[in-house]
């Protein structure tokens, strides 16, 4: 299951993050309800899949291994919230940082990494991570207190991955 072990991967690399001046990011595949909670997350989300054979043969039902060659292209979507008080002096450069943080996790994590996916056992490997990264920053919004401010972006990054099957 290629999606799973991408997904899983990637939650690997960016939880725990260290982000400036804030507390470390949370990175979650199924997003829990974000309530009231002030904790940076960071949802994953496999959005898009383009799957290609790269060599022949294709496998024997149920056998993986016994295939050729195939490349996985993903726009996987990353969903950033993160919150700051409304009084901060430096609110107009504190989620671009925490961006920037998350970005350059993405570009400078190895690459050719084999990854095993947790469920099935499929071996596979992680040809590029973070080469292309597009972000779509949201409007800021108050909550209802308006102490503090609710930060959101989108980071849609291309992964691409090669597996046998």
């Amino acid at each position: 299951m290629p999606l799973n072990s991408v997904q899983q991967y990637v939650k690997g690399i960016m939880n725990n993050l260290a982000l400036p001046n804030s507390q470390a990011l949370t990175a979650v595949i199924t997003p829990p309800n974000p309530g009231d909670g002030l904790i940076p997350t960071v949802y994953i989300w496999g959005s898009t899949i383009n799957e290609e054979r790269q060599s022949m043969p294709r496998a024997k039902p149920g056998q993986p291994s016994t295939g050729g060659m195939k490349m996985l292209h993903y726009q996987l979507d990353m969903w950033l919230m993160w919150f700051g008080p409304a009084d901060d002096a430096n609110a107009d450069s504190a989620f671009p940082a925490v961006i920037d943080a998350c970005t350059a996790q993405l570009r400078t994590t190895q690459i050719q990494v084999e990854i095993t996916d947790p469920i099935s056992g499929q071996v596979s490997t992680v040809q590029e991570i973070g080469e292309v990264i597009k972000v779509d920053y949201m409007p800021v919004i108050a909550l209802e207190d308006e102490r503090w401010l609710r930060y959101d972006a989108r980071l849609i990054v291309q992964i691409t991955e090669r597996l046998q099957a």
